[in-house]
């Protein structure tokens, strides 16, 4: 039975250390004993850092932990009254630094977030970006999964932080961690799959706001048989100290459906007759010389590249809506042949 709520207590612990970078805290050596903190670190959210306190024990060269965390229970070192001293004065250490550490550690989150923030985005840079230059970095951002600077986008490095800093991270981390299983709304965010474009910009003093027009290959959660543009809006704010930041609508902080998936075409025809034009500037036209040339061209699109090497080759300069309709089925061809399953 003791074997067995030590394996308990164990694998709690490993589901506690999860994949976090870990590193050593304090030590405290008396001879043949020891105690050693152990550090979870997360350079971004406080409330996941932990200090895991891990009792030692010397036999000959070697050390070797105890398998009760914090305690020399069970380690088979006897209890002469002595020596239960030296471990009753090594475990209350121990459980003391384990608290002034976790509170030290948290303290100083906010410094280390900003160091890990700066290594991709130094504070200078974000303060020469506009509006507009925010709202592509950060959707480049997502597409290459740059968690630091998906982070100093949302407003890590502002000197005051969001005041739902904390579900912000949550709600990245979950994305990016998430990888090629990452689901809607975020999927429309962070995807390669996914083609996505500004389509409105709207500026003034201290806030702006961007329209992103999606289209993600493999339909919404709502509609998965038809792929469809949909739209993602997202505003910007601008700090104190001179800094734009994301401010994500509540949907993706949540990850509920993005209530755009079904957006009136009339009301938002203006957006979506905006997507062919727009994507075009990204992935320019490049007709071929002969229909063989254009075939051979197509086929190498649908074979070896992602969605984005096919518009090149689909002709958008007629009607929008004509347009658009050629976008959905080119995304709907390339799903049928490239999606994972």
């Amino acid at each position: 039975s003791k074997r067995k709520e030590i394996a308990r207590r164990l694998e709690r612990m490993a589901r506690d250390l999860g994949d976090d970078p870990l590193e050593v805290g304090a030590v405290k050596l008396d001879g043949d004993l020891a105690g050693v903190l152990v550090r979870k670190i997360s350079d971004f959210n406080p409330n996941r850092m932990q200090v895991f306190p891990i009792a030692l024990v010397k036999r000959g060269t070697e050390w070797a932990a105890a398998p009760v965390p914090a305690s020399f229970e069970n380690s088979g070192i006897g209890y002469a009254a002595t020596l239960r001293k030296r471990l009753k004065a090594l475990e209350d250490w121990m459980l003391r630094e384990q608290v002034l550490d976790l509170a030290k550690l948290r303290d100083q989150s906010a410094d280390r977030m900003r160091r890990s923030i700066e290594k991709s985005l130094p504070v200078a840079t974000l303060r020469t970006l506009d509006s507009r230059q925010t709202a592509d970095r950060f959707l480049n951002a997502c597409e290459s999964r740059n968690l630091p600077e998906i982070h100093g986008l949302l407003g890590g490095l502002g000197a005051s932080q969001p005041s739902n800093w904390p579900l912000r991270i949550k709600a990245a981390e979950s994305a990016v961690a998430a990888g090629q299983a990452v689901t809607s709304p975020w999927r429309q965010l962070v995807s390669k799959d996914v083609l996505r474009v500004i389509v409105l910009h709207e500026e003034d003093t201290k806030s702006a706001m961007v329209s992103i027009a999606c289209l993600d290959p493999a339909g919404s959660r709502r509609s998965s048989s038809r792929p469809r543009i949909s739209l993602i809006h997202l505003e910007l704010s601008k700090s104190k100290d001179g800094l734009w930041r994301v401010d994500p609508p509540q949907y993706l902080l949540l990850g509920t459906d993005n209530p755009n998936d079904e957006s009136d075409d009339d009301l938002d025809a203006d957006l979506f007759d905006a997507f062919p034009a727009k994507i075009s500037k990204l992935y320019p036209a490049s007709p071929q010389a002969t229909a063989d040339d254009a075939r051979r061209a197509v086929i190498a699109a649908l074979q070896n590249g992602g969605l984005a090497s096919l518009i090149p080759l689909i002709r958008l300069d007629g009607e929008p809506a004509t347009a658009r309709e050629s976008c959905v089925r080119a995304a709907r061809l390339w799903w049928h042949l490239r999606e994972p399953s």
